[in-house]
């Protein structure tokens, strides 16, 4: 009987160092009490999402009391699609494509904008167009459903250029741009254009914003009954996260290694000049308002955007920004 309970008090003993050990390292590692959010983002890893990254590896998200996923898009993936279907908690889709599927009845919520205006731009060889009278005659390429397509529709209807005095191409890869094929390569500041620079190839950008269109790039959405439901946990994620893209801001080498060491899928040269040059442009997008804000959004802008979507026939109907967006969470 004493052996027997001898044993019993041994695997007592073990069971209790085990619980212990598991207690502990839960503890170490942050994930005790955390909230589950799940982050859909709308494109491949990159400097555009530096920040988010910084703030997973630094633990601003812990901080909050959140258990972060990063979860990387591609051409495959439609954010609206993952969210509706509660795979994920936040979506991350450029303005347009929020103010479209709002339309389109979609039940969404928008409560940031992480650059002042869009990233988007197009770029040509430097000489051969040098105006946007000049796109007259030219073949410009685009990203058929994405930003590029619906900014150069609202560009051309703007400065009374007719689609039929273009020529209006699906862009592919920068390797056509490179050979002559297509004038207009629609690309982003932080991308394309600093790949060219690295090969030696002078560029004049046009974008939007130069000539009258207001968009927004990466915004963050939720469903209407997420959003409802979870905002406290929304600010903080917003919170957490804004506070990964000001460190970032001051420690922008640091930030690429964290982000390259957090994503092995990457491809990358091995001094990081790609990244590190991208990232210097992505900082100078950073922040709006009276405050200089990250993920500031600007009425105005969101009506400008409504209103160009409208002109060139993307969605039927105005006035929905205020039923839309929440202008207010950011300054709470």
């Amino acid at each position: 009987m004493k052996k027997y309970s001898l044993i019993i008090l041994g695997l007592v003993v073990i069971a209790l160092g085990v619980l212990i050990y598991l207690s502990l390292k839960k503890e170490e590692e942050g994930i005790g009490d955390l909230t589950k959010v799940r982050v859909q983002l709308q494109w491949f890893d990159g400097a555009q999402f530096t920040g988010l990254y910084v703030a997973k590896e630094k633990g601003y998200f812990k901080k909050y009391g959140l258990d972060v996923e990063l979860m990387s898009g591609s051409y495959a993936i439609d954010p609206f699609e993952i969210i509706s279907a509660g795979k994920a908690d936040i979506g991350m889709a450029t303005g347009d494509r929020v103010l479209i599927e709002f339309a389109e009845k979609r039940n969404i919520k928008v409560f940031g904008t992480v650059f002042n205006e869009s990233t988007a731009c197009f770029m040509a060889i430097e000489g051969k167009v040098n105006s946007l009278n000049d796109f007259k005659g030219k073949k410009i390429g685009i990203y058929s459903n994405y930003d590029t397509e619906n900014i150069l529709r609202a560009l051309l209807q703007k400065h009374d250029i007719s689609t039929n005095k273009v020529e209006i191409v699906e862009a592919g890869d920068v390797t056509a741009f490179k050979k002559g094929e297509i004038d207009l390569f629609p690309s982003y500041v932080f991308n394309e254009p600093i790949s060219m620079q690295i090969e030696g190839i002078n560029t004049k950008l046009f974008r939007p914003s130069d000539y009258g269109i207001n968009f927004y790039s990466d915004t963050y959405f939720s469903t209407g009954k997420y959003y409802k439901e979870n905002k406290n946990i929304i600010k903080d994620f917003l919170k957490a996260s804004a506070e990964g893209w000001k460190y970032t801001e001051t420690n922008q080498k640091e930030a690429i290694k964290i982000m390259i060491e957090l994503n092995k899928n990457m491809t990358y040269n091995e001094n990081h000049y790609k990244e590190e040059k991208s990232l210097e442009e992505i900082i100078k997008y950073l922040g709006d308002g009276n405050h200089n804000q990250i993920y500031y959004m600007q009425k105005t802008r969101w009506e400008d955007m409504e209103n160009s979507l409208y002109n060139i026939g993307k969605i039927n109907s105005k006035g929905n920004i205020d039923d839309l967006c929440d202008f207010e969470i950011i300054n709470k």
